[in-house]
């Protein structure tokens, strides 16, 4: 979260890389053995998908990259690829649900090993006196991954204060996030970058 300018070995931008594109490649290969238990993919999001938005025309902000700026891209990606992913396991008729959750505000050290700087200093006091513990946080992958009343296509997270802490229940999702064509757009790119079809997944 937020790191400075980093990339991944494979070239990438490192937190669209880490949050978006890695899973995207995963769930690919590893769809057929979902397939057959009829399990679940589970996306974990972030209250940040809400202030992100898509660079479609620069997806590794090469013009001007923000620590920021490129967190709360990934998170959005995270959202338009949970939704679009439900959508397409349903058109397929496929066996797999795909789930979308967020942990809150969560104290783990996400906040301490990303950010530098100011960002830093803020979080550790917000942490202290704002943050949920971490196992709280983890409810909501939980209830996704787990729990019988979890709904595919949905979006759970704290519900309290914001949607920082709280009960578990539906997540609010942001209007950017539900743009289909933005989401197919991402989803297209994302083939590009790692070299990898679904049509082959969906199709097999």
């Amino acid at each position: 979260m937020q790191t400075p300018p980093q990339k991944t070995a494979d070239g990438f931008e490192m937190q669209l890389g880490t949050n978006h594109l890695s899973h995207f490649l995963l769930n690919g290969f590893l769809f057929d053995l979902v397939e057959k238990a009829s399990g679940r993919i589970v996306t974990v999001n972030s209250i940040a998908h809400k202030y992100g938005r898509m660079y479609l025309d620069d997806l590794m902000m090469t013009e001007n990259y923000s620590p920021t700026f490129a967190y709360g891209q990934s998170k959005l990606a995270n959202m338009l690829y949970a939704l679009e992913l439900d959508r397409k396991l349903k058109s397929s008729g496929s066996k797999v649900t795909s789930y979308a959750c967020h942990p809150g505000y969560s104290d783990t050290s996400l906040q301490s090993t990303g950010p530098a700087g100011f960002w830093k200093g803020l979080y550790k006091i917000s942490n202290a006196l704002m943050a949920q513990p971490a196992a709280k946080g983890a409810i909501p992958t939980v209830l996704c991954a787990a729990g019988t009343e979890a709904v595919p296509g949905a979006y759970y997270g704290p519900t309290g204060m914001g949607e920082s802490r709280g009960a578990v229940g539906d997540a609010l999702v942001s209007e950017k996030a539900l743009n289909e064509a933005d989401a197919q757009d991402l989803w297209q790119q994302s083939e590009a970058l790692v070299d990898f079809s679904w049509d082959k997944v969906f199709t097999a």
